[in-house]
């Protein structure tokens, strides 16, 4: 079933997702990860809270992005692009138009035109104001939906839970923060059993960490657009992306 713009509303979707992991399993998984052991004592409640937190937002996100049509939605928003680029194209003719009238040699004519004009201009500075809201509206959202690739997800998820260790142990060393950011990625299943017990999962870290900043870089610095974090805890909600190591 395809969806239309006015229909679209990406956090409903990530509300009905259902991840299947649950914030007891996510945190069994994550204690039974093996090399984060000499770790857990770093790990308190609010910690795992907010590991869960991440975890389960961009599970959501990554169930979600799977179930939208991309390919619909993105010809959905070139149509609004479109429709609007043409409106405001025929608004601009209509003005014109009924401009080329107004010094016309009836006085009649002349003076209905000016009315005319008159109630075009008003109507067109409505029209520009709705065209201007309503182009950002789609072109965000066209954005949105641009990023939602199962790989992105995975970045998404990578940037936030790396983000959150260099926020919460700036002294801890860099192999340190890659075992706690593999052991959530063990508690949010992202490894299947014969990973575990046969990879070294951690070894893969440092190059996930290096393709998700390579992202962050394309998908947000280049565009000049600022990546909103939430896990730094209410008093620093809304702070751009911590600066990672």
């Amino acid at each position: 079933m395809s969806t239309s713009v006015d229909e679209l509303n990406f956090d409903e979707y990530m509300e009905k997702a259902m991840p299947g992991v649950t914030r007891a399993s996510f945190e069994k998984g994550f204690r039974d990860f093996g090399p984060v052991q000499p770790l857990l004592k770093l790990i308190d409640t609010r910690a795992m809270d907010t590991l869960f937190r991440i975890v389960d937002e961009h599970l959501r996100y990554d169930i979600s992005a799977r179930a939208i049509d991309r390919r619909q939605w993105g010809q959905d928003y070139d149509r609004w692009l479109k429709l609007l680029d043409g409106a405001d194209d025929k608004v601009a003719e209509l003005e014109t138009f009924v401009r080329s009238f107004d010094q016309a040699r009836s006085p009649r004519t002349a003076s209905g035109a000016r009315a005319m004009l008159k109630q075009v201009r008003a109507f067109r500075g409505r029209m520009d104001r709705l065209f201007f809201q309503k182009e950002y509206q789609v072109r965000a959202s066209r954005s949105v939906v641009e990023r939602l690739y199962v790989k992105r997800a995975v970045y998404e998820l990578t940037l936030d839970l790396d983000g959150f260790t260099v926020y919460n142990f700036p002294k801890l060393k860099t192999k340190d923060r890659q075992v706690i950011l593999a052991a959530a990625m063990a508690g949010a299943r992202m490894y299947t059993k014969t990973e575990l017990e046969k990879s070294d999962v951690v070894a893969r870290i440092p190059q996930q960490v290096s393709r998700a900043k390579r992202y962050y870089t394309k998908y947000y610095l280049d565009v000049g657009e600022i990546r909103v974090v939430s896990y730094l805890g209410a008093s620093r909600r809304g702070k751009k992306q911590p600066k990672q190591t």
